[in-house]
């Protein structure tokens, strides 16, 4: 199907799906061993049509795993030694570990606008709708002008299927069916993207 995996229950198990699949293409010599994979939800095209449309006030998600990866410049500026130790690589290993259990947490708010001002934040909205695109495994909750709240949790695309019963499973060639049927209705709503 693509680049798609439409696939039964697989809640947090995504890497293992990933890597099992990946495992399975190298040893049937259709990807080579350079190739990586990743499993993400889908974003729901209602909800990020909806983040457009009404515009974002607040956005709180974790940069607990950007803690690691980001490098912040060392230029004497008002806050950036503070900004260096929080963000930036530390020196050593005994850095690393302390840093390696902390949890960070960052929260975005728009200001408040004035009478004439359009009252939608760009900015915010843009970082929630790619906060949503991105599938972060990583919680995050966005706060809608009209004060709805949307959390990763409510942005995973999927639906609930009967399967017929199969001994003390269920029938996997129903659930195959299922599964495909899935998939041409996430592909004729166009939340498979091009």
């Amino acid at each position: 199907m693509r680049n798609h995996t439409v696939a039964c229950n697989v809640k947090n198990k995504h890497g293992t799906l990933a890597a099992n699949m990946l495992q399975l293409a190298q040893r049937a010599d259709v990807l080579g061993d350079d190739v990586r994979m990743k499993i993400a939800d889908v974003p729901d095209q209602t909800t990020l049509a909806r983040i457009e449309e009404m515009g974002v006030r607040e956005v709180d998600f974790s940069i607990t795993s950007f803690m690691e990866n980001l490098n912040v410049s060392t230029r004497q500026q008002a806050g950036s030694r503070i900004m260096q130790m929080i963000l930036g690589m530390p020196a050593d290993d005994v850095g690393l570990r302390k840093r390696a259990n902390a949890i960070g947490r960052m929260v975005l708010k728009r200001g408040r606008f004035t009478r004439d001002e359009i009252h939608k934040d760009q900015w915010l909205t843009d970082i929630g709708k790619e906060l949503m695109i991105a599938g972060s495994s990583e919680s995050f909750t966005i706060i809608l002008e009209d004060k709805t709240k949307v959390s990763n949790s409510m942005l995973k695309k999927s639906k609930t299927a009967n399967l017929r019963r199969h001994a003390n499973s269920f029938s996997f060639d129903h659930a195959k069916m299922e599964l495909e049927a899935y998939y041409r209705e996430l592909a004729a709503d166009g939340s498979l993207g091009a």
